[in-house]
């Protein structure tokens, strides 16, 4: 499922999780977190252990997946010094499968160890091969007497601490276990294994050289510095560029009494917000409040309107499965006990309630007159960027109280078609949002499908379901003239376990700092339960420029890539900025607004407000390489009028000082150089200063950092 949160007292907080019917079709775990004490780290490398001797158990992540007959705890073949042993009966091809959702990298894989004892027999012929996301084998197998470079002995222990290069790994692909299968049909007997683990090598500081182009400028959106509900000082603060009025609550949210049912996020109920004077409503409401705070202080807004064709009745609290009509539910409201959580003591959902329990019916006729009084209250135009709705694709499980049933492609562009087309009519000069995918099975199927190519696909010329949105849309402007949508928008949650929570382990920190990839990559294989590369932004640019070139615009209304605390966070977050600019981005908004104070507040002080006196990065986006991007990654930018080059330098290291050579000789062989920066546990700040000499000037980037170098040239 895929939730808003919310607490009794309404704070709105967002988390996200695994569209639950996904992992049973793919038979992964949920979200499993990495133990910290799994890894131990020496220098550069981290250790893993898969399965260790003295516990007799798998460690972190690692699950026994095997159909061979195995135990963890077997007493009857024990290495000196520990308590147990992991024997594997060798037999009729089955393996010993150990597998762990930790997606460690082949390219960061450095050794193998594992001590083995071939028991009675000995000479047993095992393969081991290393298992990737596909469930398959993604390195040539080898056996156990290759790895020894000789038999297994018999009633002997023997170590064997192996290279990874012995697996001939052809390119980086990401490891979720490890298998001991049987190469013959016979009985060979039983092997033991003891203290099985893995060496990775973390990107480690050496010299970088990050180059800078002379060509084209590409316009950067000022646009793409938004977030999901800023409150009126942290706009004062920042000086975000774009506020979000969206979630699942504004999906039945009426204007008129300022109430939403805040659907799965809290017991389906309807509840109403704060106001000072309720007889002034709409005047005073939640979103009068947003309109006006944004406009105070010249921010531009992004307002989701609602599509789903159901609001409350008024401000009276009401339950979509009440306890009492619908009966005993696993879950209540802890303050609400009537409002219960539609699922029965045994997990099933009830089906079958009344929609009129707390909605009534909405049409888009409803749109037009709130964003009319807007007109009236505010001034005309003073919001035009509309949204139709949020995360549509998962009404059946967000708001399935009045939406049960999966989103087809045809009701996706029918309502797209009726809204938005009402919302053009009334206010040509609006842009329309279109279709809010919550991720990946939003990005390429339908609801209906599930996240499979299944009938609804195949029944709409098997197109991803976004692709097939901007093909008719393109029809329908054809045939009428009139263009729906305008801003073909998703979100974005990597799904990477551990990437968005708080855990900053140093596996976990190096996927966060990956994740990024999965916007732009084609060759970056996600690593996660989707296994595939995503490449959404450039996706959807190449839609865009085969099916209607130069008429749509992207967004990315919701992103995250974890806790406000975590520096690895932080750092994703300036990464991404450069994507977007590099994308063609025009609008996009993290969730939520960075805690007041936090690191997470850096990366939009980097780019907006640098100095603390109001400076921003301006001008457009130009080209430079990086000599590697594993360690430093870069964007860079200039303005020909003021003379200024941009250089954003991320050091994704996490110890060691990386010295970086930057060579704008192409732009200027002389100028002034000034930096700010942030990292671990200190906000970003003037960190110096120096000249560019015949060209080039070189800075000394900290662990864990993210810098702006500001070039005054001549």
């Amino acid at each position: 499922t895929h939730t808003h949160t919310h607490t009794h007292t309404h704070t709105h907080t967002h988390t996200h999780t695994i569209y639950t019917l996904i992992f049973l079709k793919m038979n992964l775990v949920l979200f499993l977190v990495l133990l910290y004490n799994t890894f131990l780290l020496n220098g550069q490398n981290i250790t893993s252990t898969i399965y260790s001797s003295t516990s007799g158990t798998l460690e972190g992540t690692f699950q026994n997946w095997s159909w061979a007959t195995v135990n963890l705890q077997d007493k009857t073949v024990v290495r000196p010094g520990t308590s147990y042993s992991l024997s594997v009966v060798v037999e009729g091809y089955k393996a010993a499968y150990l597998h762990g959702d930790f997606y460690m990298g082949t390219n960061n894989l450095h050794s193998l160890s594992i001590w083995v004892n071939g028991g009675s027999n000995g000479g047993q012929d095992v393969a081991v091969k290393l298992v990737g996301i596909s469930g398959s084998a993604i390195c040539s197998a080898v056996t156990l007497a290759q790895l020894l470079g000789q038999p297994v002995p018999a009633n002997e222990w023997v170590q064997i601490v192996q290279d990874f290069s012995i697996f001939q790994c052809t390119e980086d692909s990401f490891l979720v276990g490890i298998q001991f299968q049987a190469n013959t049909n016979d009985n060979e007997g039983t092997i033991y294994l003891s203290d099985i683990t893995f060496v990775a090598t973390l990107p480690s500081a050496a010299p970088i050289t990050i180059t800078v182009s002379n060509g084209a400028r590409q316009p950067v959106s000022p646009l793409i510095y938004g977030v999901n509900f800023a409150s009126l000082d942290q706009l004062n603060e920042v000086k975000y560029t774009l506020t979000r009025w969206g979630g699942n609550a504004v999906t039945r949210y009426s204007y008129m009494v300022d109430a939403a049912n805040r659907a799965s996020d809290w017991y389906f109920e309807d509840i109403a917000n704060t106001v000072a004077d309720v007889s002034k409503l709409p005047d005073g409401s939640q979103s009068y409040t947003f309109v006006k705070e944004a406009l105070s202080t010249n921010t531009k807004m992004l307002l989701t309107t609602p599509t789903i064709g159901w609001r409350p009745f008024d401000r009276t609290t009401r339950c979509g499965f009440s306890v009492a009509k619908y009966g005993a539910q696993q879950k209540a409201d802890p303050y609400n006990a009537d409002c219960g959580n539609g699922l029965k003591p045994d997990g099933t959902a009830i089906t079958g309630n009344d929609p009129a329990d707390t909605s009534i019916p909405t049409g888009p006729e409803y749109n037009v007159e709130w964003i009319k009084y807007l007109d009236k209250t505010f001034g005309v135009g003073a919001v035009r960027n509309f949204q139709l709705d949020n995360e549509p694709a998962l009404w059946h499980e967000t708001h399935r109280d009045v939406h049960p049933n999966p989103l087809t492609y045809d009701e996706l562009w029918n309502r797209t078609l009726v809204y938005g087309g009402a919302l053009k009519t009334a206010f040509p000069d609006s842009l329309i949002f279109g279709p809010i995918s919550w991720g990946w099975c939003a990005y390429m199927y339908s609801a209906a499908d599930g996240c499979t190519d299944g009938s609804d696909r195949k029944a709409h010329d098997d197109l991803p379901i976004i692709q097939w949105l901007i093909q008719q849309n393109a029809n329908n402007k054809k045939a009428t003239g009139q263009k729906i949508l305008d801003v073909i928008d998703v979100h974005f949650y990597p799904q990477a376990p551990g990437v968005t929570s708080t855990n900053e382990d140093p596996l976990t920190a190096l996927l966060r700092l990956r994740s990024p990839r999965s916007l732009w990559d084609k060759n970056y294989a996600d690593e996660s339960w989707i296994g595939s590369p995503i490449y959404i932004l450039q996706r959807i640019n190449d839609w865009i420029s085969t099916i209607s070139p130069g008429d749509l615009k992207i967004s990315v209304s919701e992103y995250n890539y974890g806790d406000d605390t975590i520096i690895t966070a932080a750092l994703a977050q300036v990464e991404t900025f450069g994507i977007f600019a590099e994308q063609n981005v025009t609008f996009a908004a993290r969730w939520v607004a960075p805690t007041s104070g936090s690191i997470a507040e850096d990366p939009f002080k980097l780019y907006l407000n640098y100095d603390g006196k109001g400076s921003s990065i301006s001008g457009d986006l130009i080209g430079s390489s990086v000599t590697d991007t594993e360690i430093v990654s870069s964007h860079t930018y200039i303005n020909d009028q003021t003379k200024t080059l941009y250089v954003v330098i991320v050091n994704k290291v996490s110890s060691g000082t990386v010295p970086v050579t930057i060579d704008m000789s192409r732009i200027a062989l002389s100028g002034q150089v000034t930096y700010y920066s942030f990292s671990k546990g200190q906000h970003i700040h003037q960190s110096g200063s120096g000249s560019v000499s015949n060209g080039v000037f070189v800075y000394q980037s900290p662990s864990w950092s993210a810098t702006l170098a500001v070039v005054n040239f001549s």
